[in-house]
């Protein structure tokens, strides 16, 4: 009976369908390239198929859109999230026989990149001709390379494309039997397991045995720094080389470690003196070249000093901050070898951390984004790390206090006072400027299309250009030319533009009550007539600069006239370009020049040997150079000394006795005239008259002072007026000169 019962199992077996095992055909490898794909799988016997998103029996399962043959396909599958792997679950069936399988799903939007290429040795210098390639990308992918730009005619970096283990984030091969003296350019190629395809990745590749051997440091790099003693050599070459190392350089004989190897890279550990160190690499090749190479670092084994840890607010309250989310710091820490790097700092609240450790290479600042206590102290706990890695011991500031009721004693903005251009600021209102952006206010400028600053208008006026017509002023100087400030308006006033000085103008066309400044060289009557601001002697000049020399008034030592170098050889603190005498010698450049044509002459000197220092000739108007400058024949010294004037050529000794004796001849002639015929302009005298009522009576005329008398002749009169006009005159101004010089 058991027997039949076998037979007859086996039978059915024979007889009954197989179904094989179900394999995902698309997508390939469950990756899709969008949200919404297909999915088809197969078995290799006639089937019936369904699926679901969790293993269920067979009659409870979703029906394929297209199933009972060979391949099963289920179209619009969705998935919601990319690269998160969904379960799909297939159960097929072929009579009473069942086959099962369970794939991962997923899509994914992001086409790879190949984030580097990298080729060790490049160049390839030395025998064997070959390299090792790195390939490093952002996913799994699957590369080919070659010389052209046909994926289809590259060879595959790794594996075969249909196989999911070839796909690789990173790919290791190796590139040989390479040709010297031959430059390669090859280009990559990879997909990912969603067929999505990485740019374009380049490498050129050089091979060339006959390069110049060079030599290079790696560890430690110059000017570094080290916390140890035992440190790193690292040495490379371009070629295949043996090395020494040594700290002197005629005494590299040391090979620790691989440095006796024959390769491209040497390494040892050493030991070493603390400080500053200097070591020297010497590397040997095969073409019989020497090389050699150094590096300088520091060993420092000592901690830093942290000095200061201050917590201060930086205001007439140091002890208290106005702000609830930030706080100032200002750290300070020395160290003498190799400097100080960065702080470590840390932020409590009675006892409780509030902000965890945090670094900066900034000894001073703010640390932003708080969220603080009103009335609550605050301190920092921070540490110093120096440039060899080595940490300070941790020290506390002293704490502050939030006070938000010393805002405006601190701050601006917001209710207090508008902030200047470069502080921070939450909206425009904040700023001087009207202009916040970025948390930052802006400066004024005249193109922001706000008023402010010193600006009369929107973007014109003060500092910006002038206005145009109708748009608001304060001043002349706010409006374009040809305009005026009249009532608050830039307008046209007819006077101020017809090349005329009138109405109440200080020069052409401007100055005044109606018409624009004048510009600097104008006249003007008052400092409001001029652009500059300033009005010297009726002229508008540079304000606090009269000469425009560039140096101000206050520090020019020449006001009025342009001396930009302030040139003052005398140091009399009157520069040399309007100071009379520059020399400072007592004798005026201009009468130095004038007689020497030079400003050098001595003051003592005497160079025409009359007496009379130079000094003394500038004094008496005399010519230095003329022992008698009037020619009378006796020297200047003579002259001043006898009381003449050695100016005038008939001042001089001896020429007074003849001129007295004249005038005493003149006199007695004058008294013998007078006495001998009365002339009519002597007034004879007075005579009492008779009564003018007398019948008859006519009262005796007055003489007619200097009418024609009868009794002397044209020729005496003649004289008399010729004597009087010239004679006497010419007498008594002698006489008066004579008095002065006897005073003298």
């Amino acid at each position: 009976m058991k027997k039949s019962v076998f037979l007859l199992i086996t039978a059915l077996l024979l007889i009954m369908p197989a179904v094989s095992a179900v394999t995902l055909e698309k997508p390939r490898f469950g990756a899709a390239d969008s949200a919404a794909f297909n999915v088809t799988v197969t078995t290799a016997s006639a089937a019936t198929c369904r699926y679901s998103g969790i293993n269920l029996p067979f009659e409870q399962m979703n029906a394929f859109d297209e199933t009972g043959a060979l391949s099963h396909t289920k179209t619009g599958v969705t998935l919601s999230a990319p690269e998160t792997g969904t379960d799909f679950f297939v159960n097929c069936s072929a009579g009473s026989a069942f086959e099962a399988g369970k794939f991962e799903l997923k899509f994914d939007l992001t086409n790879p990149v190949i984030s580097k290429i990298s080729a060790d040795p490049a160049p390839v210098v030395d025998a064997p001709l070959e390299t090792t390639i790195t390939l490093d990308a952002s996913e799994k992918v699957f590369c080919k390379y070659g010389l052209t730009h046909i994926y289809y005619d590259m060879a595959a970096v790794f594996g075969e494309e249909t196989t999911n283990t070839s796909y690789k984030a990173q790919h290791v091969f190796s590139l040989t039997s390479l040709q010297d003296n031959k430059k390669y350019n090859y280009a990559f190629m990879c997909r990912d397991l969603a067929n999505r395809t990485a740019a374009v990745k380049n490498l050129t590749l050089v091979v060339n045995t006959s390069i110049t051997p060079a030599i290079e440091w790696v560890k430690p790099e110059t000017g570094s720094y080290l916390p140890s003693q035992l440190i790193n050599l690292s040495v490379k070459t371009n070629k295949k080389s043996t090395c020494k190392y040594g700290n002197v350089s005629d005494g590299i004989t040391s090979q620790a470690g691989d440095f006796n190897t024959e390769k491209n890279n040497h390494t040892a550990e050493i030991s070493v003196a603390g400080g500053k160190q200097t070591y020297y690499a010497k590397c040997g090749f095969a073409s019989l070249d020497s090389l050699t190479d150094s590096t300088s670092f520091t060993v420092d084994q000592t901690a830093p000093a942290l000095l200061l840890v201050n917590d201060s607010s930086g205001t007439a309250k140091p002890e208290y901050s106005p702000y609830l989310d930030k706080l100032r710091y200002s750290f300070n820490a020395e160290d003498n070898e190799s400097g100080i790097k960065l702080y470590n700092f840390s932020i409590w609240k009675s006892g409780n951390k509030i902000k965890d450790w945090d670094t900066t290479a900034s000894s001073e600042g703010w640390i932003m984004n708080l969220q603080l206590t009103n009335k609550a102290k605050y301190s920092f706990m921070a540490k110093a790390q120096n440039k060899a890695g080595l940490w300070s011991t941790t020290k506390e500031s002293s704490g502050i206090t939030t006070d938000t009721g010393i805002l405006c004693d601190v701050t601006c903005g917001g209710a207090c006072e508008p902030c200047p251009a470069g502080e921070a600021c939450k909206e425009d209102a904040d700023c001087e400027s009207s202009k916040c952006v970025s948390e930052v206010c802006e400066a004024a400028s005249c193109s922001d299309s706000i008023k402010n600053g010193n600006e009369s208008d929107v973007d014109c006026g003060g500092a910006c250009d002038g206005c145009a017509k109708s748009r608001s002023c304060s001043s002349h100087g706010d409006c374009a030319s040809g305009l005026s400030c009249v009532s608050g308006k830039c307008n046209v006033v007819e006077h101020c533009t017809n090349n005329k000085k009138d109405a109440d103008e200080s020069d052409i066309d401007c100055g005044g009550l109606e018409c624009n400044t004048c510009e600097k060289g104008k006249k003007c009557m008052q400092e409001e007539d001029c652009s500059t601001g300033q009005c010297h002697k009726n002229t508008c000049v540079k304000k606090g600069d009269i000469d425009s020399d560039g140096v101000g008034d206050s520090e020019d030592n020449c006001h009025e006239k342009a001396n930009a170098n302030q040139k003052d050889a005398d140091k009399d603190s009157i520069g040399d370009a309007c100071d009379e005498d520059a020399d400072g010698d007592a004798l005026t450049d201009e009468w130095e020049t004038r007689y020497f044509n030079s400003t050098a002459a001595n003051p003592d000197g005497d160079p025409d040997e009359d007496g009379l220092t130079n000094k003394e000739e500038q004094e008496k108007g005399t010519d230095p150079n003329e022992k008698d400058t009037d020619g009378d024949g006796h020297t200047d010294k003579t002259e001043i000394e006898k009381g003449y004037d050695p100016l005038d050529k008939k001042s001089h000794p001896g020429s007074g006795l003849w001129k007295w004796a004249a005038a005493l001849m003149l006199l007695a002639a004058i008294g013998f005239l007078v006495y001998k015929k009365k002339p009519s302009f002597i007034k004879p005298p007075a005579q009492k008259q008779k009564n003018m009522h007398v019948d008859g009576y006519m009262p005796p005329q007055p003489p007619q002072v200097f009418r024609k008398h009868e009794n002397i002749s044209e020729k005496r009169r003649d004289m008399l007026e010729k004597f009087k006009e010239n004679e006497i005159k010419d007498v008594f101004e002698k006489l008066r000169h004579k008095r002065q010089s006897f005073k003298k």
